[in-house]
């Protein structure tokens, strides 16, 4: 583990303080600059990436569910596509690779 690495139980806790963010009538832009520091923190943590920055943020609500997808930059150049759902307590993060056909 990371010597900046955030606990677990702290992760948890900001987590469920983003369900309740995401809840209220304006929850993207309240909950903006939380969802993105617990991401930056995720992905340090587990992809040693520095976060440049997001784009194609989007958030619903997917089968009665908050839903925040997005592309995370890494300041490396790499990229991942992020997920995070309601019942979720980390993102589910996929590299993006060229693809060709």
């Amino acid at each position: 583990m990371r010597a900046t690495g955030m606990s677990v139980r702290r992760r948890t806790g900001l987590v469920l303080g983003l369900v309740l963010v995401l809840l209220a009538p304006s929850a993207p832009s309240a909950a903006a600059e939380l969802w993105r520091d617990i991401l930056k923190q995720q992905l340090w943590d587990e992809k040693a990436c520095e976060l440049n920055y997001v784009t194609n943020e989007r958030w619903f609500e997917l089968q009665g569910k908050a839903t925040v997808m997005a592309r995370a930059h890494c300041k490396d150049e790499r990229q991942f596509d992020v997920e995070w759902r309601e019942e979720k307590q980390n993102f589910t993060m996929r590299l993006c690779e060229p693809t060709a056909c």
